[in-house]
């Protein structure tokens, strides 16, 4: 029998963070938020909003370079960190930009706020209010597409409409009488414009890179899935270790579960354990986690009392927060013969 992800269409995404909806989202704020004054600020104002709209992304990737693990994102992706960043870089963008520090804190945290906000809703962070809450998003809430087509059509429709609520709001004040005030200060230099062009060209860039990128994660994943299903485990393992890399090919906790799965056909439970805990810890709503640590633990060598008491807690969770899977009550019926007979073979 191929070992076979449960729910695959949910184990994987093809590509799972909304890189060019961050640049679009950016781009969104800047026009909409456009200054006039001074030149300086109207020459940095696309470019600066578009970097901080790749904040979190950058900080974790910067982060697993220096050695962190990819679990480094649920605190570049919190609120947490989005607020003391912004408080931090809040008055050096005002002095470079000519603002008040109000206005630049005010920009920076609603810019980082927004990518938090767009990863939740594409699946790709659950843990938003780290380390003051353990909540997680619920999967319902993820509604980016994760196809690069379908996201990049979104996110151009909504640059559109608020590019077309900017113009039609300049229109009004112009109606008004309020018009837009006059620059207080000379051109910014050509210098300052180019550069500043430069900057949003290298942004996209990167952006398409990453994508790039990302595809190549996927086709290291896909060959973890066909090692798998080969009964390679040993070969599997390795794979998952090459594939375990920014930008990631699988949802959080994944890679996890296909190690653990791994080990447990290896007969290395107490590692396989290890993992199934992780992969736990990373998306506690993913049923087939807590679902095979359960059959993990009925299948040790060790007396039904011993299994049991194990497995208590596992089996209360299963039976109180996936009341409604359509597989409960198989798994909760192969956990009872694993019980009865530890020899039998896990089956995945």
């Amino acid at each position: 029998m191929k070992w076979t992800p449960h729910l695959l269409s949910t184990f994987r995404w093809s590509d799972p963070l909304p890189v060019l909806g961050h640049a679009l989202a950016g781009g969104a704020v800047a026009v909409y938020t456009r200054p006039t004054y001074p030149p300086r600020a109207v020459a940095w104002w696309p470019p600066l909003l578009v970097v901080l709209s790749y904040v979190p992304d950058v900080a974790s990737q910067a982060a697993m370079i220096g050695g962190a693990s990819h679990d480094v994102r649920h605190v570049t992706h919190s609120v947490t960190f989005v607020a003391a960043f912004s408080l931090m870089t809040a008055w050096p963008i005002a002095r470079l930009l000519g603002l008040t520090s109000r206005n630049a804190l005010s920009i920076t945290l609603f810019v980082t706020l927004l990518h938090v906000l767009m990863d939740m809703l594409q699946g790709t962070i659950r843990r938003p209010f780290w380390p003051v809450s353990g909540w997680a998003a619920p999967e319902w809430l993820e509604i980016i597409p994760r196809d690069p087509i379908g996201e990049a059509l979104l996110f151009l429709v909504l640059f559109a409409l608020v590019a077309g609520a900017a113009y039609v709001r300049r229109i009004a004040d112009v109606a008004r009488g309020r018009d837009e005030r006059e620059p207080l200060e000379p051109r910014s230099p050509r210098g300052h414009r180019l550069a500043a062009r430069i900057a949003v060209l290298f942004t996209l860039l990167s952006a398409g890179a990453t994508h790039q990128l990302r595809r190549e994660r996927g086709e290291q994943f896909e060959r973890v899935q066909a090692l798998m299903n080969q009964r390679r485990y040993a070969e599997a393992l390795a794979a998952a270790d090459d594939a375990d890399r920014w930008p990631y090919p699988a949802r959080p906790g994944r890679l996890d579960y296909v190690r653990a799965e791994a080990l447990a056909a290896l007969g290395r439970r107490e590692e396989a354990e290890t993992y199934y805990l992780r992969s736990i810890d990373a998306d506690r709503d993913y049923f087939w986690s807590v679902a095979d640590l359960a059959v993990n633990y009925a299948s040790w060598d060790k007396p039904v009392e011993w299994r049991r008491a194990r497995l208590a807690p596992w089996i209360a969770r299963l039976k109180t927060r996936f009341a409604d899977h359509e597989r409960l009550d198989h798994v909760l019926a192969k956990i009872e013969r694993k019980l009865n007979s530890s020899r039998e073979k896990v089956s995945g």
